[in-house]
């Protein structure tokens, strides 16, 4: 793993990192380093993840068979309506977040690393909430997009794939209503 990458890491879990690269501790990393132990064992639990959230993803190319690619979904289960977790896909890494108040829930999938390529979307509203307006921003502009809606489930078409690189993040603002 490269520098850029180890450092990338260091920014996503912060001194938890440093537990897994670092053979020797000073003084002061020793002292913190119980609970810092604790933590990277959960890091390390890659069942914590899974019970988290619903991670949704099909990057690989399937048009053949009439599969779209570039899909990703998340579905959040712990702490929807507060949410934090990072994902994998095939060319690269980062952060998804989720917001949620009493008529809108807002989406953000940040790339840390590589990048990711996107056509599809798939999103879990709250129960007895459906979408009134969907608005996905990528590099400050609005992108075209359709969605569609069945029980809680939101699902976003963009008019045209796109490609998000490190740094860069698209953000989804849903206006929603009860039912």
């Amino acid at each position: 793993m490269d520098k850029k990458a180890i450092s990338q890491l260091m920014g996503l879990f912060g001194t938890c990192a440093i537990l897994f690269m670092t053979p020797r501790l000073t003084f002061g990393e020793q002292t913190s380093e119980k609970l810092s132990s604790q933590l990277t064992k959960r890091l390390e639990d890659p069942g914590l993840l899974a019970r988290g959230q619903t991670h949704i993803y099909r990057g690989e190319n399937l048009t053949a068979i009439g599969l779209p690619i570039g899909v990703i979904g998340f579905k959040p289960v712990w702490k929807p309506e507060n949410h934090v977790s990072f994902f994998t896909a095939a060319q690269g890494w980062g952060l998804f977040s989720q917001k949620r108040c009493s008529n809108r829930q807002t989406d953000r999938i940040e790339i840390t690393y590589g990048n990711l390529k996107l056509s599809k979307m798939i999103f879990e509203l709250p129960g007895k909430t459906k979408p009134a307006k969907v608005k996905v921003q990528a590099a400050g502009k609005t992108l075209k997009s359709q969605f569609g809606y069945d029980n809680t489930q939101l699902t976003i078409l963009l008019a045209k794939p796109i490609t998000i690189n490190a740094g860069q993040a698209i953000n989804i603002i849903i206006e929603t209503v009860h039912d």
